[in-house]
């Protein structure tokens, strides 16, 4: 869920996995920071993410120390190109000044005065505008005295068209109200409450000045409600019902997770940079993903309003290496726990993306790296680096960790793919080649995985099978619905964690690997040996 609470230092911007594993994100409607439940499904990848780098950010002073500045771009997600004419417009307690972009899509903001500026809307033709509810932008400039910020970098999305309809019998009446109150039991004014559906968001509005709320329009199944307002825990109820008069939310007391972001080279603030805060709720299982982004010219950060519970914390920049993860855990609503990061500058990938039966290169094809966290992509900053391929099919991404990493690849008119094990080396990265199967006259894209092909699970210390692909290495080693996966290659899930088990399960067709089951109500593991495939998954 959308968590709220962070004080921005300068600018704030409040911003999936594969056997191939798929991620499905709960869409937010931007409160701070954005806030992401994720639940894991392994047999193809359905990741979002553009073709579009980390923004950068700059610090300088301003030669006028009485003023501020901020400067950057807005961008196409789709192109990367700059848009022009998009309207900027900041608010600083109800009082909006507007920018506009020139031709480039550039656009510079000499502030008058300093203080807090929340990014209220930015839009565009032929673009979704960001339009976040009053008072709840994921966005907020601080602006310092004789600080420029500048290469700051906004994206929005194109106009899709919906495929939504109204149903027969026209627009839903029902209404469910009530109040937001804070854990004194105090009315909140601009509490933001939104109505879920089928986890899509159906209606929202804001509290009044006693905290009262009126959700309208609603059909008659049971919503799930959610109330959030910077600095504290959000409120949830289930299964509500159309007709609900007195439904109280009330707001929690949360901790707060500070630090700051440093180069390891230089000991310099990064000056843009992403924290992730991944809760855990067992060994496996992973609840909610906190991502903000930070444009701050001494490179610290704070969320406020952090829930109870263990949570691993991680820091990502443009063209650094991510952090470690630093575990910490906030054991009361009073707590406040420390994460200092140092990013080492990362490594770079080259490549290509050609089609499988020509050989072809693919122009405009996209290639993302993985992105295990779960992040709001309707946020107009990326919290995962990803490219565009040239004219020839080649694409580079730079900032990547040592190691292994997994690329989800698309393009027009083939199936999409996700791409597991790719080595990184920062001495020696040798360029790769991926091929995309093209889809067939009237066939619908669909995502292709190199693994076992079946859907997994992460509840508590357990990886539990939840769908099977028809024709996977999974249906033809046995594997069943509702298996619980105990270890992989002879080791424990619990021990691995989610993300270390799924890259086991993957693998290179042809290959094999040891997966040890436990069928309930039996409580005897047994072994099965399953060799991978790569398949498209329907």
């Amino acid at each position: 869920m959308s968590r709220p609470g962070m004080r921005s230092t300068s600018l704030v911007l409040a911003v999936l996995m594969s056997i191939g594993v798929w991620f499905w994100v709960r869409k937010e409607p931007l409160p701070t920071p954005a806030t992401t439940k994720m639940k894991a499904d392994a047999g193809g990848a359905r990741i979002a993410g553009a073709p579009i780098r980390l923004s950068a950010g700059e610090a300088a002073p301003l030669d006028d120390s009485s003023s501020s500045e901020l400067a950057g771009r807005v961008l196409s997600s789709a192109s990367g190109q700059g848009i022009g004419g998009a309207e900027l417009t900041f608010d600083q307690n109800g009082a909006a000044v507007s920018v506009v972009t020139d031709g480039t899509g550039a656009f510079r903001w000499r502030v008058p005065s300093a203080g807090r500026y929340q990014l209220s809307m930015i839009a565009a033709k032929g673009y979704e505008a960001f339009a976040p509810a009053y008072g709840h932008s994921p966005v907020v400039f601080e602006a310092r005295p004789g600080v420029r910020l500048h290469n700051v970098t906004l994206f929005l999305s194109p106009l899709v068209a919906s495929q939504k309809s109204v149903p027969d019998g026209g627009t839903p009446q029902g209404k469910i109200s009530g109040q937001v109150v804070d854990a004194f039991g105090a009315g909140q004014d601009n509490a933001l409450v939104v109505a879920y559906q089928h986890d899509e968001v159906v209606a929202r509005t804001t509290s009044d000045g006693a905290g009262r709320f009126s959700l309208d329009g609603l059909g008659d199944s049971a919503h799930t409600v959610v109330a959030s307002h910077r600095g504290w825990v959000p409120a949830t109820a289930e299964a509500v019902r159309v007709g609900t008069a007195d439904l109280l939310l009330t707001l929690g007391r949360g901790g707060r997770i500070v630090g700051s972001v440093r180069e390891k080279e230089s000991g310099k603030p990064v000056v843009a940079f992403s924290i992730v805060a991944i809760q855990h709720k067992g060994a496996v299982e992973r609840g909610e993903s906190i991502t903000s982004s930070f444009f701050s010219g001494d490179g610290h950060y704070e969320l406020t309003g952090v829930a109870d519970g263990r949570y691993s914390v991680v820091a990502i920049a443009q063209d650094r290496a991510r952090s470690d993860e630093q575990k910490i855990e906030l054991i009361n609503f009073t707590s406040e726990m420390r994460a200092d990061f140092v990013l080492a500058r990362g490594a770079s990938l080259k490549g290509r993306v050609v089609d499988a039966a020509s050989n072809q290169g693919l122009a405009g094809a996209r290639v993302s790296l993985e992105n295990p966290f779960g992040a709001d992509t309707s946020m107009p900053l990326p919290v995962v680096a990803s490219a565009a391929t040239d004219a020839s099919g080649a694409f580079s991404l730079s900032g990547l960790s040592p190691g292994t990493c997994s690329l989800f690849v698309t393009a027009e008119g083939h199936h999409s793919r996700v791409v597991p094990g790719v080595p990184i080396d920062p001495d020696q990265s040798q360029p790769v080649t991926i091929d995309l199967t093209a889809t067939k006259p009237g066939e619908a894209s669909s995502i292709e995985s190199a693994g076992i092909n079946a859907a997994v699970e992460a509840r508590g210390d357990q990886l539990l099978i939840s769908r099977i692909s028809p024709g996977g290495a999974a249906e033809l080693a046995g594997i069943k619905n509702g298996d619980i996966i105990v270890r992989v290659a002879g080791v424990a899930v619990a021990d691995l964690g989610m993300q270390a088990a799924v890259e086991r399960l993957r693998g290179p067709p042809g290959t094999t690997v040891v997966v040890t089951l436990r069928r309930p109500p039996n409580d005897a593991d047994f072994d099965l040996t399953v060799e991978r495939k790569r398949i498209i998954n329907r």
